[in-house]
């Protein structure tokens, strides 16, 4: 006897704004329309965009990149 526990639909991407609400300060992957990837954590959302902010660099190098993307510019965003 096996008991699998899952969550439906973990990998999918987010659609709904209530979606992006729900996962503010979680590390999300954002793919635009023209291909660029960039990773970084949810830190607001609005009806038009979503902010995020991307860590490039280790140690005393690192540095905290805010990106601001507007919904029609983006192609898929998951968790």
């Amino acid at each position: 006897f096996a008991l699998e526990v899952s969550s439906p639909g973990l990998d999918q991407p987010l659609r709904l704004h209530r979606q992006y609400v729900k996962n503010i300060d979680r590390n999300i992957e954002v793919v635009q329309k023209d291909g660029i990837k960039k990773e970084g954590k949810l830190t607001f959302v609005n009806q038009n965009d979503i902010i995020f902010e991307e860590e490039k660099g280790k140690g005393k190098k690192k540095e905290t990149i805010q990106h601001n993307d507007p919904f029609e510019n983006i192609k898929a965003v998951t968790i």
